[in-house]
């Protein structure tokens, strides 16, 4: 987003959620498949928000949704 590598971007938001949902199960009070439900909802409207605040030749939407017109039949087989 801000010019930086998009596969280290995703790196780093998987290790962020993952030590989220560490932390939220971690309380007594929260199962661990809750923890997962509220931080995943979380990190989707982060990356909804990122991709509303920037302004970009590339459409954003692609990357958070998928494009399913970029699918081939060799990825079908």
């Amino acid at each position: 987003l801000w010019g930086w590598n998009l596969a280290a971007g995703g790196l780093a938001a998987a290790a962020l959620t993952a030590v989220c949902i560490a932390w939220v199960s971690g309380r007594r009070r929260v199962a661990e498949d809750t923890a997962i439900g509220v931080v995943f909802t979380g990190m989707f409207a982060a990356g909804v928000l990122l991709m509303s605040r920037t302004r970009s030749y590339r459409d954003l939407s692609h990357m958070l949704f998928g494009n399913v017109l970029g699918v081939t039949t060799q990825d079908l087989y």
